[in-house]
């Protein structure tokens, strides 16, 4: 009797690792089945005699029954197959790289005699989580991650963990025999471009005027559109008005959270800054400035570029 494992989900890479482990720890070489087979073929390879032949791990990567919709007739073959499955001497792990609508009857015939393990992408507000996935990860190789680090990381990447993991790999051959990977080691190897819209963030949150406008223009050397940093400015500038004004109200970081979609860790780590820095009058006469900004580039009357280092100035320069 052999064990059927399926691994499934939306989180492709956590799908292609978790059931990568799995399948080493299991004896005997791969039999692979992916796409589209003929059941034939699948039985003769569950009804093969180990003493016949070497030990195998019969592996079915995104089968198409997941995908299509069965007829009767290819039900009963599935049915007939998951039957061999659980009376092989060979064991059987099933991975699929995406959804699998659970309504329907090939999962439906799979779930009972399988053991199953699901893999979902994080939620954009999970960040707390993430955080801890790659923290943990990192620890596994044998590597620190520093706070500030981690949350560079995970603004740069968000909640797409292969890039995340891809960048923990070129940051530890990076650091060499050191352990702990620090904020500069991650600006020095990973974020490029990005690293300017990162630095350009933290120094708009900080109303940092010199530094805001060096990121600036070392976004416009790397050909950024001015257009989609004048909505980067403008998302920022009203996220620390509605932060600023929710505070005014009562709220806690709790209930701003929940009022703005944004993870209490985030905010956190961003009300502080923007409460030392700006007013709720700053903030509101920002806005307009864009505003102003915004129609100065729609009809023409200042270059995007133009536009969008004047209004920066306006908002960062403390009178």
């Amino acid at each position: 009797m052999s064990e059927i494992k399926l691994f499934f989900g939306s989180e492709a890479f956590l799908v292609e690792e978790e059931s990568r482990t799995g399948l080493l720890k299991l004896p005997g070489e791969d039999a692979t089945f992916e796409g589209h087979f003929e059941w034939s073929s699948l039985q003769d390879a569950l009804n093969l005699s180990s003493l016949f032949s070497s030990q195998k791990k019969i592996v079915i990567k995104n089968p198409w029954f997941f995908t299509k919709t069965l007829s009767d007739k290819d039900c009963a073959h599935l049915s007939e197959a998951l039957e061999s499955m659980s009376r092989s001497e060979h064991p059987v792990v099933i991975v699929n790289s995406g959804t699998i609508d659970q309504r329907k009857k090939p999962f439906k015939l799979v779930k009972p005699k399988a053991s199953l393990s699901q893999f979902d992408p994080f939620k954009d507000w999970e960040l707390e989580k993430v955080q801890s996935w790659l923290s943990n990860r990192a620890r596994t190789q044998g590597l620190i991650l520093d706070s500030d680090a981690v949350w560079a990381l995970t603004e740069h990447c968000g909640t797409h963990l292969r890039q995340l993991a891809g960048e923990l790999d070129k940051l530890s051959v990076y650091i060499g025999e050191r352990k702990k990977i620090q904020l500069a080691d991650v600006k020095a190897v990973c974020l490029g471009p990005q690293g300017s819209i990162f630095e350009f963030t933290e120094s708009l949150k900080k109303r940092d005027q010199k530094a805001t406008l060096k990121h600036l223009h070392r976004l416009f050397s790397h050909s950024e559109d001015p257009i989609k940093l004048h909505g980067l400015i403008t998302a920022s500038i009203r996220l620390y008005l509605q932060c600023l004004t929710g505070l005014q109200q009562g709220l806690n970081h709790q209930g701003l959270g929940k009022a703005l979609g944004k993870h209490p860790f985030f905010l956190q780590k961003l009300i502080p800054d923007v409460k030392r820095h700006y007013s709720i009058a700053d903030l509101t006469q920002s806005l307009q400035v864009l505003a102003a900004c915004d129609v100065n580039i729609k009809s023409g009357k200042l270059l995007p570029k133009t536009a969008v280092e004047l209004a920066i100035n306006a908002i960062v320069c403390r009178s």
